[in-house]
């Protein structure tokens, strides 16, 4: 392939993704637009997926989608943040966290540049520093007195280990 013609498909693609993020925008705005049409809460939604259903003869997943749309617009409706956390695909990930927890992570989202999917996977994981001692310590208490009840034999150790455990919990 010549030089030129690498140009100008290079060109082409990346006017298609521009329209493609347009259109992602565009699209949420206005089903934001049509949703405020209608009452807030749960009669609000229901009566903006029966007029999805009828008025644009869509699926219910189809108005479900575009009510989650609207929601996504609710939390970051300024078009340079949709952009720059990456469009509805990223942002419906929060729609169904408490308000608190959709603001950190999509503030963490706009400062570091990072995925709202990285961000979500990172906080997902267990910190042991979260983790109490004393939670932790009643925790094995409570499984070593479980194991002790077993009405089965129990190899050596593992009685060992759950009576020294049920000692500690007796004293503490």
């Amino acid at each position: 392939m010549n030089k030129d013609k690498s140009f100008a498909f290079v060109k082409r693609w990346r006017a298609l993704e521009t329209r493609a993020r347009d259109l992602d925008y565009d699209r949420s705005r206005l089903v934001h637009e049509i949703r405020d049409e209608f009452e807030t809460g749960a009669g609000g939604d229901r009566a903006f997926k029966k007029w999805c259903d009828v008025e644009l003869d869509l699926s219910d997943a189809q108005s479900e989608g575009l009510l989650l749309r609207s929601r996504a617009f609710a939390i970051v409706g300024d078009r340079k943040a949709w952009d720059k956390i990456g469009g509805f695909r990223a942002i419906s990930a929060v729609t169904g966290l408490p308000p608190i927890k959709q603001v950190h992570v999509l503030e963490s989202a706009k400062a570091t540049g990072r995925s709202v999917l990285a961000i979500l996977r990172q906080h997902a994981k267990p910190n042991s520093a979260d983790v109490d001692e004393l939670t932790l310590r009643q925790e094995i208490a409570l499984l070593a007195a479980f194991v002790l009840k077993l009405d089965v034999a129990l190899p050596a150790t593992i009685e060992k280990i759950a009576k020294r455990y049920q000692r500690q919990r007796k004293v503490a």
